[in-house]
């Protein structure tokens, strides 16, 4: 069942099949086991714990409505204003107008970016949304045609669909004596936490 090809999954055609290759991916087994090779810490955190250029996640609510500002060639700067508390902070995400739409005045929101302190804004690296889940977010080797997005719902569906299919290659004796993870739970721990 490993062995069989990524084509089986919803959503993987010959192209598609084709830029999974280009990473490695041939069958549903390398997709399963296609790590990340870092993950970033997206705990939400306080404007008073955060020090100058860290990256973080800060909750908020949006105050001013964005603006989308063009400058040279296929450049932009989306700005907006949120408040945390009673602080108040821009943020700015660049050359990625499309973002827009998902800011919404009066709205919380989550923001993964890197903190200036002097300046007292954000730069924006991607909206989590305002109920992210989890404390760390897999960042995975992609390509251009395959974004981290893409990427994680593939993972997914091969593990909902082929999970069971795993088989463990430690005897019983030993996962029971040193209380270890079975395989099928490490990849999933590995892969989505």
């Amino acid at each position: 069942m490993l062995q069989e090809s990524v084509r089986v999954l919803a959503g993987v055609g010959e192209k598609r099949a084709q830029d999974l290759a280009d990473l490695g991916i041939d069958t549903v087994g390398d997709l399963m086991a296609y790590y990340p090779f870092r993950y970033d810490d997206i705990q939400e955190r306080r404007l008073t714990e955060i020090q100058d250029q860290e990256k973080v996640t800060i909750k908020g609510l949006v105050v001013s409505p964005p603006v989308v500002s063009r400058f040279g060639y296929k450049k932009t700067r989306l700005q907006f204003r949120m408040m945390q508390d009673r602080d108040v902070f821009s943020v700015s995400f660049f050359n990625q107008p499309y973002l827009k739409d998902k800011i919404v005045v009066s709205e919380d929101i989550a923001v993964y970016g890197k903190w200036d302190a002097k300046r007292k804004t954000l730069t924006g690296m991607k909206i989590l949304g305002s109920n992210s889940e989890g404390d760390f977010a897999p960042i995975y080797h992609v390509n251009k045609a395959i974004r981290q997005t893409t990427l994680i719902d593939l993972i997914t569906k091969a593990f909902d669909q082929f999970g069971e299919a795993i088989e463990e290659n430690l005897p019983v004796s030993l996962i029971d004596k040193y209380r270890l993870l079975s395989k099928k739970k490490q990849c999933m721990q590995c892969t989505f936490h």
